[in-house]
């Protein structure tokens, strides 16, 4: 019983190792980027290229917000999504769009 604890408590960790890990390789490649904005419904616009990263993938919104959310951390630990749009660049073959998420994303009064 201990062994299996042990097992998932390992995996859980690992796997937040994982996600940190490509957040640091898509924020140095360029692929995400947080922007400070003057809109007046959302503080903060966090830019995600539409890339597939191991535990990660851009298409499902579920990994995209949180992805967003992770990269919010530091700035505003209650962050809020409002919205996102998509930006066509261009086109690839097979499923997946070529551009990139704008996430917008609100910062309530500390």
């Amino acid at each position: 019983m201990k062994s299996k604890l042990v097992v998932t408590l390992c995996l859980v960790a690992l796997a937040g190792c994982t996600e940190r890990a490509s957040m640091n390789m898509m924020l140095s490649h360029g692929e995400l980027r947080v922007d400070k904005t003057t809109a007046a419904t959302f503080d903060y616009t966090v830019t995600v290229r539409n890339v597939w990263q191991p535990g990660y993938d851009a298409e499902i919104r579920e990994d995209r917000e949180r992805l967003a959310l992770n990269a919010m951390k530091g700035e505003c630990p209650g962050a809020k999504i409002v919205g996102e749009d998509f930006i066509k660049i261009g086109e690839q073959p097979k499923d997946r769009r070529l551009g990139e998420f704008k996430i917008k994303v609100f910062c309530p009064p500390a």
